[in-house]
């Protein structure tokens, strides 16, 4: 089975010499964690799922790192169901660090099974952190469907922001309303994938589904944070 994959997820330090400066992760010593980087895209069926989102993720870590997490230390904050796939933002602690990640995965015969999975780690003394991916690839049913996939999620330091609207390049726009004490963000579009495209209208898509701009604001709307992504002319 083909799998497409364009994941953008960049380590900050290495960013400067990416061809897409828009993705970006705002790690900083990714050579001595053992637990940071996009995971790409999983196997599928037959691989035996796994009962839960938390068991699954921590089926990836054993298979990448050779650490053993038990599931009951990983922590789903947040889903996003579409009905054909499942995108949730995650936190766990690995030697007393902490670290925050997105998975997207869908569920066939009560197991999960992993289209991608995203993990970083969490800085305390930055005020946010800010990881951008997107992808594509087929499920495993009698219609091969194919799904398309954005997610901009991170960790927000700062206990002021309460509101964060994102941006996208084609004129998309999310706003996210955190609660109390929330610290992990997630904004996630599966969408079924338009195979029938020609390329260069398949990448004009997906170049407008890339962040343009983040700004996250306080409870009464003054602006905290505010970072540009558009390409420089």
């Amino acid at each position: 089975m083909k799998i497409y994959t364009i994941t953008i997820v960049i380590v900050l330090l290495l960013c400067v010499c990416a061809a897409d400066a828009n993705a970006v992760r705002l790690n900083r010593d990714t050579a001595s964690d053992p637990l940071s980087g996009s995971t790409g895209y999983g196997e599928r069926l037959p691989v035996p799922g796994e009962k839960s989102l938390e068991a699954l993720i921590a089926k990836k870590i054993w298979k990448l790192y050779k650490i053993d997490i038990p599931d009951r230390d990983i922590h789903v904050v947040e889903r996003q169901d579409t009905g054909q796939a499942t995108a949730a933002s995650y936190s766990l602690t690995y030697q007393k660090v902490p670290y925050a990640g997105l998975i997207i995965g869908y569920r066939s015969n009560y197991k999960w099974y992993e289209l991608s999975m995203d993990i970083m780690k969490v800085y305390r003394d930055m005020r946010v952190q800010i990881a951008d991916s997107g992808g594509a690839a087929s499920l495993p049913n009698q219609y091969q469907e194919g799904l398309a996939f954005r997610s901009v999620y991170g960790y927000v330091h700062d206990p002021n922001i309460r509101q964060i609207r994102i941006e996208y390049r084609g004129g998309l726009v999310s706003t996210l309303q955190l609660a109390q004490g929330q610290t992990i963000y997630m904004d996630s579009r599966i969408e079924p994938e338009q195979r029938d495209k020609q390329d260069e209208q398949d990448q004009q898509h997906q170049q407008a589904e890339q962040l343009s701009r983040i700004t996250m604001y306080s409870a009464n709307g003054s602006v905290l944070y505010e970072r540009d992504y558009s390409p420089v002319s």
